[in-house]
């Protein structure tokens, strides 16, 4: 369905020694899904894990940390332009513990 993507991706991962692991990521969307008609949409994704020990690790994971609600959509046709937006999933946080055996 999707004519043209233009994703924009951008990370930052930032680990110190050997037990902290920080992860950034910034999502910038543009979707032509038809002649002239755009889906845009920007979303910050974080990641942070923390190894306990060699069994034992923590963590947090956040979506759309900038709490976008809706993804704009924009046709452009000649001289007229048409603008609506879609909803979006709020913010979401998981917390995990994990054990290896």
């Amino acid at each position: 369905m999707t004519h043209a993507e233009n994703l924009k991706h951008k990370s930052f991962n930032r680990s110190s020694p050997k037990k902290t692991e920080v992860k950034l990521k910034l999502y910038n969307f543009t979707n032509e899904v038809a002649a002239s008609h755009f889906h845009t949409c920007g979303l910050l994704d974080a990641d942070m894990g923390y190894k306990i020990n060699k069994t034992w690790e923590a963590g947090l994971s956040a979506r759309n940390l900038l709490n976008h609600t809706t993804c704009s959509v924009t046709q452009h046709s000649g001289f007229n332009t048409f603008a609506s937006s879609l909803p979006l999933r709020g913010r979401e946080v998981l917390i995990r513990l994990l054990y290896r055996l």
